[in-house]
């Protein structure tokens, strides 16, 4: 079971906000929140580096109606790492 090691502030120079997590097996993940252009809110979460550069494969992508939390987005990935389901909505252009 993994399990949360340390967390920091992703920087961005995006309207994009993020967070970083360490887990217990060494690796970083991202938990970022955006709005794109014509959509909801979406919660995105996948593998990083540990300087802040998320990679373009998405472990998880949820789209929620109002703004969401970015303690949601980590326990959802929590969640997901140890098994559960992973939501992959989809983003219109």
């Amino acid at each position: 079971m993994l399990e949360i090691v340390k967390t920091k502030e992703l920087r961005s120079t995006t309207r994009v906000e993020g967070i970083l997590v360490q887990m217990s097996n060494g690796e970083w993940y991202g938990v970022s929140r955006a709005m794109p252009a014509r959509n909801p809110w979406f919660l995105r979460g996948s593998k990083a580096t540990r300087t802040g550069r998320l990679s373009m494969e998405n472990i998880f992508l949820k789209q929620c109606r109002e703004k969401p939390t970015l303690e949601e987005g980590i326990e959802l990935l929590v969640n997901v790492l140890n098994g559960g389901d992973a939501p992959q909505d989809k983003i219109f252009y």
